[in-house]
């Protein structure tokens, strides 16, 4: 954002002439900082700054390019500044979020130019706000999508590529391959209610758990449905929970495992 407002900043032969919010001379084109300074003021009159923003929309639709930055420019500050609110950290944020989240910004607000419609009043705070929406909604969902480096910035050092292949049954992690051989003899039944984790099982949590697959994308991997993967990850983890908590735990928290015990006596064994 900094490196738009930058570039408005520096434009020769594009903006707002005086005339259009009573500023003298009235042909010549106000700077960028007077230019901001009487659309964001209350004292210039409504109809003048709505006037203002339909002639740069206008302007950013039909010439596209150049006016696309200037435009930007215009409302660079109050952009930043909502960018604060959105970013984690806000203006000591980290560079990668504070980029992801002005990048959002700038997309959003671009995309908004195109739904004002000529009845429409109070256009710039109607813009903003909705490129805020935008911005906020985009970042929450992608916030993890790689942008491409903006004009100045260095290129972004590339990541090795990540061995993301599921494991075989024989190779699954150390506690998830005890946990199925320390639950091979079980079975479940109403009076043993002690929880049996199958290879299949265990496959289905660590695709999930470690490698980042969703349910859906992990069951088709192993040849299961979707509704059994749901129903089964659940109890899964919590016989992982079991064979892993301490009995302090366990005692606390009853309902986290089928067999932790329910004594406080318990919470005070040694592990």
């Amino acid at each position: 954002m900094e490196y738009l407002r930058e570039q408005a900043e520096a434009m020769t032969g594009i903006g707002v002439p005086g005339h259009m919010l009573g500023a003298y001379p009235p042909d010549a084109l106000l700077p960028m900082d007077t230019l901001r300074a009487l659309l964001h003021q209350e004292t210039t009159p409504l109809p003048a700054r709505d006037a203002v923003w339909h002639y740069l929309i206008t302007n950013a639709r039909q010439q596209r390019g150049r006016w696309y930055v200037y435009v930007i420019g215009v409302a660079a500050l109050r952009l930043i500044e909502k960018a604060h609110y959105l970013t984690p950290g806000g203006a000591n944020g980290e560079y990668d979020d504070k980029r992801q989240v002005h990048q959002h910004l700038a997309v959003g607000f671009l995309a908004e130019l195109f739904n004002v419609r000529p009845d429409d009043e109070r256009i710039g705070d109607r813009i903003i706000w909705r490129a805020v929406h935008r911005a906020k909604q985009a970042w929450w969902k992608d916030r993890d999508v790689q942008w491409p480096p903006l004009p100045g910035e260095p290129e972004p050092e590339p990541e090795p590529p990540a061995d993301d292949t599921p494991p075989p049954d024989d190779e699954l992690a150390p506690v998830l391959r005890a946990l199925v051989v320390a639950t091979a003899h079980v079975k479940p039944s109403r009076t043993d209610r002690r929880p049996k984790v199958t290879a299949e099982e265990a496959t289905l949590l660590a695709l999930c758990s470690l490698y980042g697959r969703t349910i859906p994308e992990a069951a088709q991997e192993i040849g299961m449905s979707s509704g059994s993967a749901r129903s089964k990850l659940p109890r899964v983890k919590r016989a992982v929970f079991t064979s892993l908590a301490s009995r302090y735990l366990q005692a606390k928290h009853p309902e986290w495992g089928a067999d932790a015990p329910t004594d406080g006596a318990a919470a005070r064994q040694p592990d």
